[in-house]
């Protein structure tokens, strides 16, 4: 199959033997790494498992990736290259995107048949990888419908869920770089978790931790909230703060209770999230580089899934 790939008609072969050289070894090298993993079956397994993919391969181009992605495009697609600095800038593009390609082909397949425990172990692998930067990174939507695929199998296979969970916590390190900014925050330990006039219940561990309120107010009803469900702790208050942040000092990893309670404007930060089933209110929450503790349950699968799905997270689970 390498030879079919790299075998072209000459006329097409417009750059100088070192370029040409280069993609040819390149392509060859990542293919490689994939294919690598399904030995001894090797490209035999892959097609089989590409086809068990279906609409997800299709979606994200990996079609396009294993068989599109051939010499013959990137020879043509650089035949009229005029100046080394365009020809260079072009060809890192090229590569970026078949990097990125093959990252997110390692993770569905691994996802593909997700009660396997190697596969369990390659998916988390991976992430940890990318998390790392040795890896590009994963897109947000292989993200998502990889870690449903390993959320779904914890049903049938337990040890599914950590994966799952490392999808999860891959998603959160995500978010980091789309949550609101608060604007001017004051920053202070939570130990009354209340600011001025305005009345916090945060379930946390009550250790080291800190809570960032912003200098920008609203009307009360449309101001963060972090209380139980069946309370109401501002009532008759005209304004309160646009957002809150709620998070570890130090890189300690406070623990977040949010079963009984809403939130409304929260970003949840660096805390590890326990979650135990029960219902619980939340409205454009963020949760920014967290771990989660979420005991067996069917909403526990929602959630999860929510928190795959986007940045700021809006689910009601119900009692």
């Amino acid at each position: 199959m390498q030879d079919a790939i790299i075998c072209l008609p000459e006329e097409e072969m417009k750059l100088r033997d070192e370029h040409k050289k280069f993609f040819a070894e390149e392509i060859a090298r990542q293919l490689s790494e994939v294919v690598d993993s399904f030995k001894p079956h090797g490209w035999r397994k892959l097609a089989h498992v590409l086809r068990a993919l279906g609409p997800i391969a299709t979606s994200i181009g990996i079609v396009v990736a294993l068989l599109g992605i051939t010499l013959g495009s990137l020879y043509y697609s650089f035949s009229k290259v005029k100046e080394e600095a365009t020809f260079q800038t072009n060809t890192e593009s090229k590569l970026e995107k078949l990097n990125t390609d093959m990252v997110s082909l390692r993770a569905l397949i691994a996802s593909s048949q997700p009660l396997k425990s190697q596969n369990q172990k390659a998916a988390k692998e991976l992430l940890a990888q990318a998390r790392q930067k040795l890896v590009p990174p994963i897109p947000k939507s292989v993200v998502e419908q990889a870690g449903i695929n390993f959320i779904e199998a914890a049903s049938k296979e337990p040890t599914a869920w950590n994966a799952a969970l490392a999808f999860l916590e891959y998603r959160s390190f995500l978010n980091a770089s789309e949550t609101p900014n608060i604007t001017d925050p004051l920053i202070y330990k939570a130990q009354g978790r209340i600011h001025g006039d305005w009345d916090l219940n945060i379930n946390g561990s009550g250790g080291d931790e800190f809570l960032s309120i912003t200098n920008k107010f609203v009307l009360a009803r449309d101001a963060a909230r972090y209380e139980k469900i069946d309370e109401e702790l501002n009532q008759g208050k005209q304004l309160g703060p646009l957002r809150i942040g709620f998070g570890g000092i130090n890189g300690n990893r406070e623990e977040v209770y949010i079963d009984g309670f809403r939130l409304k404007n929260v970003t949840l930060q660096g805390v590890r999230v326990v979650y135990k089933g029960g219902p619980v209110i939340l409205e454009s929450v963020y949760f920014v580089d967290c771990t989660f503790d979420f005991q067996k349950s069917p909403n526990r699968t929602e959630l999860a899934k929510q928190i795959l799905s986007g940045s700021a997270i809006s689910y009601t689970a119900p009692g």
